[in-house]
């Protein structure tokens, strides 16, 4: 987009697309409770996590 051009809409290399190549499409989140450490130390490399870590370790996040 630029100023001379203005915004083209949904164009692919200058012309738009016929509509059955037009999709669209929507996505759904929902807010979950998430433990970043259940076990409390990291299972990979066998460490204890720092204790600030440990402390705030359960968050949300979306799914």
């Amino acid at each position: 987009m630029t100023g001379v051009t203005g915004d083209t809409g949904d164009t692919s290399f200058g012309t738009a697309p016929g509509p059955l190549k037009t999709r669209r499409s929507s996505v759904a989140a929902e807010i979950v409770p998430w433990d970043s450490a259940p076990s409390g130390h990291d299972d990979l490399c066998s460490l204890t996590l720092p204790t600030a870590v440990v402390a705030h370790r359960s968050r949300t996040k979306l799914r």
